[in-house]
């Protein structure tokens, strides 16, 4: 049986040597995401052509000196040659990188950063970039300052179940348990609600963050963009969660069964499913991603679109060993916490 590739995420198939600069952005993006393999004597059907002998020992040292040359901070490729079916083929691999955000040396961070996005390999934009830079120093965006916010912008009401259950009731000791829980930082000897405190625990984050909230869609039949009700759901991020659960539960259809003379109905779609759902868009979407969680209902399904993709290292690989990571480190604690 004859060997078969497919590209996917960490993995791009080549079927010649490509352009000098097309090697170097898949390098980049491989660095920038989840590491991955350049092979090179494979056609786009994912069979082997097979590479010369003459051809690897051309390219060996020629590749790492010109990816080691031509990025910043330095990338150091795996290049090494395989048979199979009695074929060469030639890798180049990288692994995923821990100083990002990586980029082409002559065309600077702005403009030569680059990212995996499933089969391809895309230039990253300026909110990218950034969150790049956050992830290889340890922060979330939902850690960093609000500087528009101060103390008094909390909900006071929103943070009475925290306060009651640490059995705290003085300022100072409530301003002590928010920063251990970083809904309220300190930079230069101001005080400051943090991004994640902002959308927790202030009336309105909308305020601050103009598209943390969630548009909540009817729609008429099983597919298509024809909408029945449409309403915006905002406010904390609890009050959201309730809103946009109610939302879908008193728009999906009901399953009953009779017993003796009561008639006990339940959604067709379990309730913990909804919320758990609806949870997760809430907690883990991207909110540096200036736009809104949207969930359509329709006759057959609920669709949840959450803004942002994987956070890294998470690889869609990866889903059946059960890893998970953390995007947003306050919003996460704290809903935890309650």
């Amino acid at each position: 049986m004859k060997t078969h590739y497919k590209e996917s995420s960490t993995v791009e198939l080549k079927e010649s040597y490509p352009e000098k600069s097309q090697i170097l952005k898949t390098c980049i993006a491989f660095c920038n995401t989840h590491g991955g393999r350049i092979i090179i004597g494979i056609r786009d059907d994912g069979t082997i052509k097979g590479v010369s002998e003459s051809f690897i020992h051309e390219k060996m040292e020629f590749v790492n000196k010109q990816v080691f040359d031509s990025c910043s901070p330095p990338i150091i490729p795996q290049v090494y040659s395989t048979i199979i079916d009695d074929k060469y083929i030639f890798v180049i691999e990288v692994s995923a990188g821990m100083n990002k955000p990586y980029f082409l040396t002559k065309n600077g961070m702005a403009n030569g950063t680059y990212i995996r996005i499933g089969r391809s390999t895309m230039k990253a934009n300026t909110e990218l970039i950034e969150e790049l830079q956050w992830q290889s120093r340890g922060i979330s965006y939902d850690a960093l300052p609000c500087y528009q916010s101060e103390f008094k912008n909390l909900d006071h009401n929103s943070l009475k179940k925290i306060f009651q259950d640490k059995k705290l009731t003085k300022t100072n000791e409530q301003k002590k348990l928010l920063e251990s829980l970083s809904v309220l930082v300190k930079e230069h000897g101001k005080e400051y609600i943090s991004q994640g405190g902002v959308l927790l625990f202030c009336k309105k984050p909308e305020h601050f963050n103009s598209e943390a909230f969630i548009i909540c869609s009817r729609f008429k039949g099983n597919e298509g963009r024809n909408a029945i009700e449409s309403i915006d759901v905002s406010g904390p991020l609890s009050k959201q969660i309730e809103l946009a659960v109610q939302f879908v539960l008193s728009h999906i259809g009901v399953s009953y069964t009779i017993n003796e003379i009561k008639r006990l109905e339940k959604p067709i779609i379990p309730e913990i499913a909804i919320r758990e759902s609806i949870i997760n868009a809430v907690v883990h979407r991207n909110y540096h991603t200036r736009a809104p969680i949207k969930i359509a209902v329709y006759n057959n399904k609920v669709e949840i679109f959450s803004p942002g993709g994987f956070p890294t290292p998470i690889a869609t690989s990866d889903f059946h060993i059960g890893i998970s990571h953390v995007r947003n480190l306050v919003i996460t604690k704290v809903m935890r916490q309650l």
